[in-house]
């Protein structure tokens, strides 16, 4: 699990999808960066994390003019790819080119080949022995945030973000 601190004013930005898995796990992402960033990194700024959610009519998948439309390419510290990416390989290389580190949390089948991201968590990757191979993104988000609360040494605050979102019992 990656720890990254976006320096300066640089965002975490989060490229969801538009159905309910999508914008399901894109919430948790945005819930528990938020948390990370601002008692982790004492960045408290609003805009810190950012999600980008397109609309159905503008296609499934990453793509590098919709996430610059709405963000400098300069101001992206980390780019997360959910619910989609595994596929994305064009794509992915153009954020990398610009020195953008890249995360993918996906579900969905891969290519032959994975696309150069940093990291790709995805129970489908050929080379993953995972079990549960019909695992939604949003399980995939959900267990990366533990994980990532665990590696940090903030697991407590993992449980008070399941409360925020309801997610506990």
């Amino acid at each position: 699990v990656p720890s990254h601190d976006t320096g300066g004013d640089k965002q975490i930005v989060v490229f969801g999808d538009y159905d309910v898995d999508g914008v399901c796990s894109s919430t948790i992402l945005y819930s528990a960066l938020t948390v990370v960033c601002s008692v982790l990194l004492d960045k408290e700024k609003p805009n810190t994390v950012k999600v980008i959610l397109p609309e159905r009519n503008q296609g499934y998948g990453l793509s590098f003019s919709q996430v610059t439309r709405q963000v400098n390419v300069d101001e992206i510290g980390l780019l997360i790819c959910v619910d989609n990416g595994i596929t994305a390989h064009a794509e992915i290389d153009k954020f990398v080119s610009h020195g953008i580190p890249v995360l993918v949390l996906d579900h969905h089948k891969q290519a032959d080949t994975l696309p150069n991201a940093t990291v790709i968590v995805n129970p489908n990757r050929l080379d993953d022995p995972c079990a549960n191979k019909e695992m939604c993104a949003t399980l995939v988000a959900y267990y990366f945030v533990e994980q990532l609360f665990t590696e940090l040494g903030v697991y407590t605050l993992f449980d008070d973000t399941l409360v925020m979102l309801n997610l506990k019992a």
